[in-house]
């Protein structure tokens, strides 16, 4: 096998429909249409869904904006397109983005298992049951988002990002690839692959997702939830890592904002959208802490996933099994991130006391 490496500038095109609702607030739907070959279900499955949804939802009325987005260069370019429409539009996304939802795979034979995708920040029922009445069946696990998944959005304060994955069943499950199928990135993804009636039931599944947070009053967001996920995760991490690598003081501020936020859940809700902008604001800090290692206006490596990427550099290590270099980084590392955490927390905390007084 001989391969050719081409590096050079590309002119792409990013297509965005825009369907205005009664608010400035709108739901972000992405897929990318660069593919492989002809890539059927990776992705003008999705391609054709957002179309369709496209098509519904200009007919309909809806309380929040509605924006559909096709990235270019999410393989070549490695998320390149989503990058940029963050980049251009940042403040944009910041002040009124309230969800994100990314399509990937829908409609692919044998894929008959849905797999709910999130950060946790959203109401636990929400997709559950969405996936139960289209599928007539439990998820069988759920999984936190991938940075392949165009997430290109963490800097900003979006409280809601999901994604639905399917698979074959696990018996059929064979090939270690996104979708569990093995036509994936070869000339083989052709029409064949396709089931239409799977399509029409992933492209009902998004419609009701979309119907449902475009129109909800407040929006469903469990902080609770997201902070108790959080902090067993910290807890692992804290019992798998060396002695020297101190979490007192993230256990500390994380029991003060849960604090805060049993605070604020006591409280009548009388001002709709005030309410809602802090659960954008505290949400969308929140996400970025927990899936991103970096400022809010870069972006993370695209290395296999972990929750708090920059504090799990310490999971198993210990002085006997690391170089003293090697620890000496990780430790520089840890105390940063560690800072970072606790630091932007705290902001979080004078946030919701701020909404409080």
């Amino acid at each position: 096998m001989k391969t050719k490496l081409e590096n050079s500038l590309k002119k792409t095109s990013l297509p965005v429909a825009t369907l205005r609702g009664e608010s400035e607030d709108y739901i972000l739907i992405s897929g990318h249409y660069d593919s492989w070959h002809k890539g059927a279900t990776d992705n003008a499955t999705a391609n054709a869904l957002m179309l369709e949804m496209a098509r519904i939802f200009s007919k309909k009325n809806s309380r929040r904006t509605i924006k559909l987005a096709w990235w270019p260069g999410h393989s070549n370019g490695r998320y390149a397109g989503s990058a940029w429409y963050c980049d251009q539009f940042w403040e944009e996304i910041n002040e009124n983005c309230v969800a994100h939802i990314n399509i990937d795979f829908p409609g692919t034979k044998e894929n008959v298992e849905v797999v709910p995708r999130s950060t946790a920040m959203e109401n636990h029922e929400l997709l559950i049951n969405i996936i139960r009445k289209y599928t007539d069946r439990e998820p069988s696990r759920i999984e936190y988002l991938p940075r392949g998944a165009d997430q290109s959005f963490w800097g900003t304060n979006i409280p809601i990002h999901l994604m639905l994955k399917y698979e074959p069943p696990h018996q059929k499950k064979s090939y270690q690839t996104p979708g569990g199928n093995w036509w994936w990135h070869t000339e083989e993804d052709l029409i064949d692959k396709v089931d239409s009636n799977l399509l029409v039931r992933d492209t009902g599944m998004h419609i009701e997702l979309v119907d449902y947070l475009a129109n909800i009053s407040l929006l469903p967001v469990n902080l609770i939830r997201f902070l108790s996920k959080s902090k067993a995760i910290i807890n692992e991490l804290d019992a798998d890592s060396d002695e020297a690598f101190d979490f007192t003081m993230i256990h500390s501020i994380f029991e003060k904002v849960t604090t805060m936020v049993e605070k604020l859940l006591e409280k009548e809700v009388t001002d709709v959208d005030s309410y809602n902008q802090l659960l954008k604001t505290v949400g969308g800090i929140l996400n970025r802490l927990k899936f991103s290692s970096s400022s809010k206006y870069d972006y993370g490596n695209t290395d296999p996933f972990q929750p708090y990427p920059g504090l799990a550099k310490v999971k198993s290590v210990y002085w006997s099994n690391t170089s003293p270099e090697e620890f000496l980084f990780l430790s520089t590392l840890f105390v940063r991130q560690r800072n970072r955490l606790v630091n932007e927390i705290k902001e979080v905390i004078k946030e919701i006391k701020r909404y409080l007084d």
